[in-house]
């Protein structure tokens, strides 16, 4: 194993030496974990160049600085060959994407996002409101017009919970065999609400769950919203 100080590389003597730089070729050069995407680039036309990762978003000279280590006058002249961002669900779409321009951009509106909004960001790519890259970079401007609500419940829970709040006692006999998450499911799905790993969300107004259950035979006309 290799370490590295601020002065020199270091190994275990046990492991024996590993030479990583020869005087002429330059070891891998590793992308920056802290990095909200990074992609990996070769010369479209001589691959024979090498490889290098560029994080972004960053700036025109370190785009003219990773063209000129492939040997390549500009970035359209150059392939992405894989991609790893902070938004894992993007990786996908960005690897058959080669403009690093608007990749630069995307990548900068999600720096800029605070934690909480970039959750949502995640939230609203889950609904699969979005085919490609372009579409995805648009959907930065429209975070306000989605209702997200990052509480991790479940449908059982939450159909409970609105009940309560209007003073239903669940526990009544009466709700004996009611399927509470089915419920919970299918007033979500007609709501156009989506539960995804990160919380739930919808698309414009606050939906309403529009019935509440009388008893366990029938559903009657109390409606409740979400909280």
């Amino acid at each position: 194993m290799l370490f590295f100080t601020s002065d020199s590389y270091c190994y275990r003597v046990k492991e024996g030496w590993q030479e990583i730089y020869d005087g002429q070729s330059l070891p891998e050069q590793a992308m920056e974990e802290d990095a909200i995407l990074s992609v990996r680039l070769e010369n479209r036309k001589c691959p024979e160049h090498g490889e290098v990762w560029l994080s972004l978003p960053c700036s025109t000279e370190k785009m003219a600085s990773a063209c000129a280590s492939l040997h390549a006058e500009r970035l359209d002249q150059c392939r992405l060959r894989e991609a790893r961002s902070a938004v894992p669900i993007l990786e996908k779409e960005i690897q058959f994407y080669d403009d690093v321009e608007v990749l630069n951009e995307l990548a900068e509106r999600l720096q800029q996002m605070p934690h909480k909004e970039l959750i949502r960001y995640k939230a609203l790519l889950r609904l699969g409101c979005w085919k490609n890259i372009e579409e995805a970079l648009l959907l930065t401007e429209r975070l306000d017009s989605y209702v997200f609500d990052p509480s991790q419940i479940s449908y059982e829970h939450y159909v409970r919970k609105c009940l309560e709040d209007l003073g239903v006692d669940c526990s009544d006999p009466a709700f004996r065999n009611f399927d509470f998450a089915e419920y919970g499911m299918n007033r979500f799905d007609a709501a156009g609400m989506r539960k995804t790993n990160y919380g739930w969300i919808s698309l414009a107004q606050k939906p309403e769950l529009l019935e509440a259950p009388g008893d366990s035979r029938q559903m009657r006309g109390n409606d409740f919203q979400m909280v």
